[in-house]
């Protein structure tokens, strides 16, 4: 489970690198998978996260584990599309966004690179990509238009994330982001900004609260408001620990 959304009050996830092209709806009272969404004509070369507004869901295609991706993508569904009273259905796109980071000159193959990406919000007309650095310990910010077409990502800065970042979202009101993250040898975080300005939402007051150990809670990989007050964390198979659905009172 790499990446959560809700679509008519239903909780969204998925799998992330060399999985299907399966989007899953998730009962929250017992973790059982009540509808299966293929999304057709794509691949899951790695999907991370979600994100959506008022008609369109938002299906990041932005990792990069091995940093030599040329082909990042986010497709766009619409939600009228999805059908609750199937089990299993199939949801065509209404379109694909295409990017590239401009800033990215080398594309060898390797572990010590900054180009993963694993956080997607929408706001106000802009999808916004939150970055998980691997040679560092901070988080870049690019955002891109929220339509069709090719685009060049617009870094908009850094911040000093301490964690790698790799799952994002925003409060139906806009006025709070979360980002979660994690270091396998350390701890667990959610990140909380606030105050910020619409067009850069690392320009107001961030506070970072530790959540437990990573041996603890496991690979947190997403989250989602579930609530202005109430969080739905996701954490991922790992070390044999089963995947995990977590609720989070702010």
């Amino acid at each position: 489970t790499s990446g959560l959304a809700f679509v008519s009050g239903r909780l969204i996830t998925h799998n992330d690198r060399n999985n299907t092209n399966e989007l899953f709806a998730i009962d929250t009272s017992n973790g059982n998978i009540t509808n299966t969404f293929v999304l057709a004509g794509a691949e899951n070369h790695d999907w991370e996260d979600l994100a959506n507004n008022e008609h369109y869901l938002f299906v990041g295609d932005i990792g990069n584990n091995h940093g030599d991706r040329t082909d990042l993508k986010i497709y766009i569904v619409e939600k009228a599309r999805f059908d609750f009273s199937r089990n299993q259905s199939t949801v065509i796109p209404k379109g694909v966004i295409n990017y590239h980071y401009p800033e990215q000159i080398e594309f060898e193959p390797g572990s010590s690179h900054n180009w993963d990406a694993e956080g997607l919000i929408y706001l106000r007309g802009y999808l916004y990509i939150f970055m998980k650095h691997r040679t560092d310990q901070l988080g870049s910010l690019y955002r891109i238009p929220a339509e069709e077409g090719e685009h060049e990502a617009e870094l908009l800065g850094k911040f000093n994330a301490g964690h790698r970042i790799t799952g994002a979202d925003i409060s139906r009101d806009e006025k709070q982001i979360a980002l979660v993250g994690y270091n396998k040898s350390g701890n667990c975080v959610l990140w909380l900004f606030e105050n910020f300005s619409l067009d850069n939402p690392l320009s107001g007051s961030k506070r970072k609260i530790v959540l437990g150990t990573f041996a603890e809670l496991g690979q947190i990989e997403a989250v989602v408001y579930e609530s202005e007050s109430s969080l739905l964390l996701s954490a991922e198979a790992v070390n044999g620990i089963p995947a995990r659905l977590y609720r989070l009172q702010l």
